[in-house]
């Protein structure tokens, strides 16, 4: 048995994809177990050499509109889907052993997965494992004795999986799993393709040396990760550092962003508040693990500033991390990641408002009572270690290909 990891997002170091390759692959060949491990046709040349990734897929994986303002998602998903089954078709030895894990899709992935499967004989299909990656474009009222819930505007993801899903029936395909990392919302997902949704645990693992945080001087807050646009509140990150320096004068602020590019307004203002504030360090590097590593042993406190919306029933791999590391966090009431946050020893503090004063008032509780979250969070990430990380996911998947 071989195990072929594919993941269009494998570019570089920026985001969580390169990460979550290392810890899966370091997990694998702990079990010698063999892998193959397939990313993005632009794949930076450091990257592919250090991993041994095959330059395989050509479409990236977050290719989602070609900017026809009319059917823009339309053509990019016929793009991906076709050009997707093309390049799975470019992947050798594949036999009925083996498990081919597609470690991040959208629709235009999963259609292309479900395609390439069904032009396979039957005798010889693997298991193919489409783990779906972010929010699945519905909007959600929790109403008895379920859920009801509609497409949001301006994003047609939920009738694209819907439709993609249909062919897996049509096709006759029975060695697919249709997996996502959240419990709710796998089970949304489920409604929304119509075939079952399998929760999977988070890889993510500890890269510090865990410990628990309570009584420590000097402290310090940050905001880690790759600041995509608005949904994860980059664009509040300047008042909400001058807040909590005026409320909080002796703590000291990170604000990490490995993908400055993405929004310029924002990273300008970041830039221009780290110029004259001495207990603001901006740190706009894409890191690798050990450096990664770094940043996250030196927070005390990390704040997610996301949306609700966006967040409802999407993880975050940084605020995963956060947990297996025992660092206390701020986040967004009624989202995966409170949800995570109370699974796991409830460490840390949930805003109710996508706006600044709401964030503020949660960050400035948790640094009140710190030493309390610190403690939760030291028990969280315990739990965590029992029930998450590359081992516990890599036993998941063995176990679906014996069924």
């Amino acid at each position: 048995m071989r195990l072929f990891y594919v993941d269009s997002g494998l570019r570089g170091d920026i985001g969580h994809h390169a990460n979550y390759c290392r810890t899966i692959a370091s997990e694998l060949s702990k079990r010698d177990v063999p892998i193959t491990i397939i990313g993005f046709a632009g794949i930076d040349e450091s990257l592919r050499a250090e991993l041994g990734v095959l330059p395989l897929l050509r479409t990236y994986i977050y290719y989602l509109s070609d900017g026809d303002p009319l059917a823009g998602w339309l053509n990019a998903f016929e793009q991906v889907s076709h050009v997707t089954r093309q390049d799975m078709a470019r992947i050798t030895g594949v036999t009925a052993e083996d498990i081919v894990y597609i470690a991040s899709a959208f629709p235009g992935q999963l259609m292309g997965a479900i395609r390439w499967l069904g032009d396979l004989p039957p005798h010889n299909r693997p298991l193919v494992l489409v783990d779906l990656l972010s929010h699945p474009g519905i909007e959600v009222r929790h109403e008895a004795p379920g859920y009801v819930f509609r497409p949001r505007r301006e994003d047609p993801r939920a009738m694209l999986y819907r439709y993609a899903a249909q062919f897996i029936a049509r096709s006759k395909i029975e060695r697919l799993v249709v997996a996502y990392a959240d419990r709710v919302g796998a089970d949304i997902y489920s409604k929304v393709l119509g075939v079952a949704v399998t929760p999977l645990p988070s890889a993510f693992e500890a890269v510090t040396r865990r410990r628990n945080r309570a009584g420590c001087d000097p402290f310090n807050l940050a905001f880690l990760g790759s600041q995509r646009n608005e949904e994860k509140g980059y664009h509040l990150v300047p008042e909400l550092v001058v807040g909590l320096l005026q409320s909080h004068p002796t703590i000291r602020i990170r604000v990490h962003n490995s993908c400055p590019g993405n929004f310029p307004a924002a990273s300008d203002a970041v830039r221009k508040l780290a110029a004259v504030e001495p207990r603001m360090v901006l740190d706009e590097r894409a890191v690798d693990l050990p450096d990664w590593a770094q940043l996250l042993d030196t927070t005390d406190l990390m704040v997610c500033p996301y949306s609700h919306e966006i967040y409802e029933f999407m993880s975050s791999g940084v605020h995963a991390e956060a947990i297996a590391n025992a660092i206390p966090s701020v986040v967004p009431a009624g989202t995966a990641l409170s949800r995570a946050l109370q699974e796991f020893g409830g460490g840390g503090t949930t805003f109710e408002r996508f706006e600044s004063s709401s964030i503020l008032t949660a960050t400035r509780h948790a640094l009140d009572h710190f030493d309390q979250y610190a403690e939760n969070a030291w028990a969280g990430s315990n739990t965590w270690l029992l029930n998450c990380g590359p081992a516990r996911l890599v036993d998941t998947i063995l176990k679906l290909s014996q069924h």
